[in-house]
Formats: structure tokens, sequence, C-alpha cells
């Protein structure tokens, strides 16, 4: 997915739709992009870091992450 700040739109890859795609996921990449409009990007060493600590901290607390990460990792 994506969050474009500009219009405030989140887009979904179309890899996604796909019946094997669990609802659960598509739900967590929904979640993660609407984190980019909460949590700002932060310059560390001259980069600049959107999937910072406070970023990946809000993004655990989604109810069925772990379970969204072992399916992006093992599943797609």
């Amino acid at each position: 997915g994506s969050y474009c700040g500009d219009t405030n739109t989140i887009r979904i890859n179309p890899v996604l739709d796909r019946k094997k795609t669990p609802l659960y996921f598509i739900r967590y990449v929904v979640y993660h992009e609407m984190l980019h409009s909460t949590v700002r990007a932060v310059r560390k060493n001259g980069r600049r870091l959107v999937h910072n600590s406070e970023f990946r901290k809000r993004e655990r607390r989604f109810k069925e992450y772990e379970k969204a990460m072992s399916w992006e990792r093992n599943d797609r």
C-alpha cells in the first residue's frame, strides 16, 4: 500500500486483489498506511525515516499484527 499526504489517499497495491489475500491483511495494510498520516517521518544521520521507532510501536498495536506479519513472510 501507499499513503499520499497531499490528497490524504491510501492506495492498495493491486497485487493484493486476490482471493488468497486474507481480509485481516488488507485491514493491516490500511492501518499501516493510516499511521503515515499521524506519525511523521524523522531525520536521522541525514536520512528520512518513515518507519521510525514510534511508527513501529504504534504499528504493533494492530490487533492482528503478528498474524499479518506471518502471512506476509510465509503465505504470500
